[in-house]
């Protein structure tokens, strides 16, 4: 029996399950998945990979849902698949991420954020207009990828932008530099006939260099990631820029889409006003929330195969984070090199300081000298609002939007139903807080 046999058997003899649903759960070509199924043909190892990773996890999650032990039941097939190259790479393959890039779509450590049904609605609603806004590290970038090979599928052409990448290179004009990152993301035979200087010939020039350089009638979405990371001069530009495609959407002959990512801590890009306030008017948000348990249970059980404390690392791993997926995905590779607890929390300890508290400490414009008797130090999260909040501080009287960002942060969280007092997400969490605070 081959590979993509045990595959299919599975598939076929599972009621809720299908090509249709195996293909979108591990974003992969329907088509291909098919032509696979049936005659054999080429697959990636790494379109294999993920088409094994989705099915396991559906197994497992249909199996917990209908109380029928499938994988009794296919023991001869996962037996099979378990036993293939292509399962063994895919257990070695989490120690090969990089954990500061976004996880790969249909990788098995890709968590599964709630907010992504919502964000499948939109990307099927056209046109798309839709933000993905969250903390620092939380999940955007990984939801943007995930959101690319969708649209992929569905044969759209799509731009990916990263406004990060933009502040390190040399190029200063926007614009120039908009136009060289898409240029080389259109097929070789492209002709481009306008010189993109300024956002006034932005419609122009995406009718004109974009979709004449695409195949007749197909869509193409941009994704633009960390806009939060433009200045506010550029932003203003870019936002006039887009109001007037969205004028002109209708004589350019195709679907044209935008995603966007952004961390709004620090109310950088809700200041801006009129046409400038394109990115929170214009589009729909979709805020990023925190992973279930469940989630941190199937991460600790793909990266920290057979070791026999299983259940005791996932009670530790929501204890510490409560759901933030870096330091989850962090702290549990330590754990399958080979660290105790103990030491794998100790090493992270100054990552979250440097990577989350104090990120998030510089976009809120937190100053030490803004903190003030009244601040409970016991309860960092406090001390922090009453420290920021005031009407003497950049953010004013604004208590909700700061108690916002701190919650989008995931540092922090609502303590129960009082929606004006916030504490922090643990106490391993708390004790990073401190720390920024005092080194701030």
């Amino acid at each position: 029996m081959l590979l993509s046999d045990a595959v299919k058997i599975i598939v076929e003899n599972i009621k809720e399950l299908n090509q249709k649903i195996l293909a979108e759960a591990a974003s992969v070509n329907q088509g291909q998945l098919s032509r696979w199924f049936n005659h054999g043909t080429d697959f990636s190892q790494k379109s294999r990979g993920r088409v094994i990773s989705a099915l396991v996890r559906l197994i497992d999650d249909l199996a917990e849902k209908n109380k029928t032990d499938y994988r009794a039941r296919f023991s001869r097939e996962l037996a099979l698949i378990e036993a293939s190259e292509d399962y063994k790479a895919l257990v070695l393959a989490p120690m090969q991420l990089d954990p500061e890039s976004p996880i790969p779509a249909g990788n098995p450590v890709c968590m599964h954020l709630p907010c992504w049904e919502t964000l499948k609605r939109e990307l099927d609603l056209p046109p798309l207009r839709a933000a993905i806004v969250g903390g620092v590290k939380t999940g955007k970038s990984t939801l943007l990828e995930r959101a690319e090979q969708y649209l992929e599928r569905k044969g759209h052409h799509v731009f990916r932008i990263d406004a990060k990448v933009f502040n390190s290179q040399t190029e200063s004009n926007f614009f120039v530099w908009l136009d060289q990152v898409c240029r080389v993301q259109l097929p070789n035979t492209a002709r481009f006939s306008v010189r993109l200087k300024a956002s006034d010939k932005l419609a122009e020039w995406l009718e004109k260099n974009i979709l004449k350089n695409l195949k007749e009638d197909q869509s193409c979405t941009f994704l633009i990631d960390h806009i939060n990371k433009l200045n506010q001069v550029v932003l203003k530009d870019l936002s006039f820029g887009l109001h007037e495609i969205l004028g002109s959407q209708g004589n350019l002959g195709a679907d044209v889409g935008l995603l966007a990512a952004y961390d709004e801590t620090g109310g950088w890009i809700y200041d801006l006003l009129g046409p400038a306030s394109f990115f929170y008017r214009q589009l729909r948000t979709i805020s990023v929330l925190p992973v279930p348990e469940s989630e941190v249970e199937k991460i600790i059980n793909i990266i920290c195969n057979n070791k026999e404390d299983q259940a005791t690392l996932v009670d530790g791993a929501w204890e510490y984070f409560q759901g933030h997926p870096y330091l989850t995905f962090r702290y549990t590779r330590l754990l399958a090199d080979g660290m105790l607890p103990d030491e794998a929390l100790a090493l992270l300890a100054p990552v979250a300081l440097e990577q989350l508290v104090k990120p998030l400490l510089a976009a809120l414009g937190y100053k030490p000298d803004q903190a003030n008797g009244s601040g409970e130090f016991d309860n960092p999260a406090k001390k922090l609002i009453d420290a920021l909040v005031g009407p003497k501080t950049r953010l004013g009287a604004n208590r909700a939007m700061v108690c916002q960002w701190l919650v989008d942060s995931r540092l922090c969280r609502w303590n129960g139903q009082n929606r004006d007092f916030l504490i922090p997400s643990s106490e391993w969490l708390s004790d990073r807080l401190r720390e920024g605070l005092a080194k701030a």
